[in-house]
């Protein structure tokens, strides 16, 4: 189920290079926060904290999906183990901070396009 435009992929691989962009800034000096990577470590964990379902869990899939693919993030009737493992990695690589921007998409790649 992907939205007329853009694959939840793409979104997840563009949040990780705004991450990984604002990391490198940050160690160059050039920046004195990270406001991206805040936002999906603190909704990362939020998420992890309250589970499925629950709003902290929609509004971390939020940031990697559009409202028409935002219900394939927070489905809780998927019955394919790999997408399953894949919204786990989501939400387990987003608390990580600066480091997020390069470890954001592994072990979910496309899964859940």
């Amino acid at each position: 189920m992907k939205g007329e435009l853009t694959m939840i992929s793409d979104n997840i691989n563009a949040k990780a290079a705004a991450i990984d962009n604002e990391a490198q800034e940050f160690e160059a000096g050039e920046r004195n926060d990270t406001p991206i990577a805040d936002e999906v470590m603190q909704k990362g964990i939020q998420a992890i904290l309250h589970g499925r379902p629950s709003t902290a869990w929609t509004t971390y899939m939020s940031l990697f999906a559009d409202q028409a693919d935002l219900d394939h993030l927070i489905t809780e009737n998927d019955s394919d183990p790999d997408r399953e493992k894949a919204r786990a990695y989501l939400v387990s690589n987003g608390i990580c901070s600066m480091g997020t921007g390069k470890n954001l998409a592994n072990n979910v790649g496309n899964k859940l396009d």
